[in-house]
């Protein structure tokens, strides 16, 4: 030994000291700490890709002192997985401590596997192609991944939504759907959810394929929306988020990722005039045209306190518009008091992206916007105003 007997007899009765194992160790070493911890509570960390048949066991014998467990499992080795379910069988594992649950499987051919678990004090669950039963009636934080290599797999929604459904604490639910489609013809049952923020990203390979689910999510609590998908799928889905659906949304974030300019400028449309109740509005990479100028006059904007546009790309004359727009209360004219601040955050007038900010063609223009919003409009990295020393105002 490198230490003193007195220092190593001390480190021998600290249990935390050895409350942690992970497939990396031998299982000599493995065993050793899962002694010497007694009864401490024990994080687990397990990859299939390392054989490891004692801390199979571990997990499964010291199931009611786990606090966190993290398992990778893929390249066609599943042994913890096929434990559990062995294990459960018709009884769920008792996790009765278990706070953080991380299970990524490489492999969605094996996203069916069941596994039964109680989990009352689970508070963060992650899980990638995987959709375990679970019962936590305290899981306060979801993330669910599923990526598919394979362009022919069928993905079904079923598992994740009985999931969602039965986690009435849930507050905070982030949704990452990769490589994905649904059966043919599916219809799902509304799953009530009762998370309040949303975060979703969707790419443009998936989207198209995933509506039945996205329209079976009820979502009566939601606040705070994030929505990362194409621009050209993005109008479909935001419509299908009716104030009805989501009566408590206040905030949303939408951040589009297409390059085709008319379905960007569609989105913009569409979420500006979907959501009257909005207060807080933040818009990536989204176009503001005539059109969109044209269809101001029929969307009310008076609950809407903060905006923020962020590489967004605004035709010329088309900011103006959209501010008087903000500080005026519908057709009356009056001041919308309500209105807080609006920021631009590198964001484009000219199609010369890298050469020119927002409003580099239109010092005029600028300054009646500054002068209708006063101290609440903010610019932020705006590569023009700081080449212009006739807007020294704004540093």
């Amino acid at each position: 030994s490198h230490v003193s007997s007195r220092f190593r007899a001390v480190a021998f009765k600290l249990p935390v000291l050895w409350s942690s194992v992970s497939d990396k160790q031998t299982q000599s070493q493995v065993e050793a700490f899962v002694q010497r911890s007694k009864q401490a509570p024990l994080t687990v960390s397990y990859n299939e890709s390392r054989p490891h048949a004692t801390l199979c066991d571990i997990v499964v014998r010291q199931a009611h002192r786990i606090v966190a467990l993290h398992s990778y499992s893929g390249d066609k080795s599943y042994k913890l997985l096929d434990r559990l379910k062995d294990e459960g069988g018709s009884q769920p594992v008792d996790f009765g401590r278990l706070q953080t649950l991380h299970l990524w499987n490489s492999d969605t051919e094996r996203e069916g596997t069941t596994i039964s678990m109680v989990a009352p004090r689970l508070e963060c669950l992650k899980l990638r192609n995987i959709v375990p039963t679970i019962s936590a009636s305290s899981l306060r934080r979801m993330t669910y991944e599923v990526h598919s290599r394979n362009v022919q797999y069928r993905w079904s929604a079923v598992p994740l939504l009985n999931l969602l459904a039965s986690l009435p604490s849930l507050d905070i639910l982030d949704l990452s759907i990769g490589q994905a489609q649904e059966p043919a013809d599916v219809r799902y049952e509304t799953a009530v959810v009762s998370a309040s923020k949303l975060r979703l990203i969707v790419n443009s390979e998936t989207v198209a394929h995933i509506s039945s689910f996205l329209t079976a999510l009820d979502l009566p609590q939601l606040a705070n929306l994030t929505v990362h998908i194409p621009g050209c799928y993005t109008t479909a889905f935001l419509r299908s988020l009716v104030p009805a659906r989501c009566p408590q949304l206040k905030k949303v974030k939408v951040c589009m990722s297409s390059r085709n300019a008319s379905s960007r400028a569609a989105a913009t449309q569409v979420v500006l005039s979907c959501f009257p109740q909005i207060q807080h509005l933040i818009l990536s990479n989204a176009r503001f045209t005539e059109s969109t100028h044209n269809s101001l006059s029929r969307i009310s904007l008076s609950s809407l306190r903060t905006l923020v546009l962020s590489y967004c790309f605004v035709e010329e004359a088309e900011i103006l518009p959209l501010v008087q727009k903000l500080v005026s209360s519908g057709t009356s004219g009056r001041e919308n008091t309500t209105f807080r601040e609006l920021t631009l955050v590198d964001n484009c007038r000219s199609r010369r992206y890298s050469t020119y900010g927002l409003n580099a063609s239109d010092v005029e223009e600028m300054e009646n916007v500054r002068r209708l919003l006063g101290d609440r409009l903010s610019v932020m990295n705006e590569l023009a105003w700081s080449r212009d020393p006739r807007n020294s105002w704004l540093s």
